[in-house]
């Protein structure tokens, strides 16, 4: 069946429509827009690839710095493509639709509403006072407005990055629901063998660059994945030729049958040492 993917503004009522679409159309409801679940799931696929072997370390994603944090965004890119890639599946992730971007069986949609809703809603369901709920509803915003940019280079409140976008002030939950029902009926006959093994082609891919993107001789933030054909591209820079021989092979073997072609560059970067003089 079609996949859906789910991107909400905080507090809009997202995950209620999600769980009763899960009980309507029995797919399976994944949250994965807290950042403790991500952590969590990761954090399982960064144990199965021996991420912990490196010098990163599982405290490294706790508190992640610059690099480790584009580590640890692989680690959770893959998490979600490989949730996809399961099928029946409603997909709560604010990135989903940006990943599955060109999979034909897979809906991404929008769900927001103003800020003053949204502060109304959380003061309601948390007993909090208007300025506490003002300040978490602004704080959400702008973490995820961020991370979508940094990740995406993307707006996240521009239109064209969705399917179709509603507005849960405007419309209730069951008009959503309806709406969403229908559209998912129309991407289910886009379901081909073809639509198939794109996916996992592209779910393999995110796996490989998890692999790649946690060896400390890789550049992560260099590192492009791109489907060739019935096969996956590799692109990047690493750090000498030991290293490049090195993330060629881990890829391949988390590739394995399926052809990986890869265009490694070497390139040293040194470390600029100072003097102190004593005077």
């Amino acid at each position: 069946m079609a996949i859906l993917s789910i991107s909400s503004k905080y507090k809009t009522g997202a995950l209620e429509i999600g769980q009763e679409l899960e009980k309507i159309l029995g797919y399976k409801l994944i949250r994965l827009g807290g950042r403790e679940g991500l952590l969590h799931e990761a954090k399982q696929v960064a144990k199965q690839l021996k991420f912990f072997g490196t010098k990163n370390g599982e405290a490294a994603m706790d508190h992640p710095g610059e690099n480790e944090l584009i580590s640890f965004m692989s680690l959770v890119q893959s998490v979600i493509f490989d949730h996809a890639a399961n099928d029946n599946v409603i997909l709560l992730s604010r990135a989903g639709n940006y990943l599955l971007e060109g999979i034909p069986h897979a809906l991404g949609i929008r769900i927001a509403a103003p800020e003053e809703y949204r502060i109304e809603r959380l003061m309601a369901q948390e007993g909090i006072s208007h300025e506490t709920a003002r300040l978490l509803v602004k704080q959400a915003d702008r973490e995820i407005d961020c991370t979508i940019y940094q990740l995406f280079g993307k707006d996240w409140d521009d239109p064209e990055g969705y399917e179709m976008a509603f507005n849960a002030h405007k419309r209730n939950p069951e008009e959503i629901i309806e709406l969403v029902k229908n559209l998912l009926v129309a991407k289910d006959a886009l379901k081909t063998p073809e639509a198939v093994e794109l996916l996992r082609l592209k779910a393999l891919a995110a796996r490989v660059k998890a692999k790649v993107a946690v060896n400390p001789g890789f550049y992560a933030s260099t590192l492009d994945m791109e489907i060739k054909g019935n096969g996956i591209l590799l692109r990047g820079i690493v750090s000498g030729k030991t290293e490049q021989k090195k993330v060629e092979k881990e890829a391949r073997e988390i590739a394995g049958a399926v052809p990986l072609i890869c265009e490694l560059s070497c390139q040293t970067f040194k470390k600029k040492t100072q003097s102190l003089v004593e005077g």
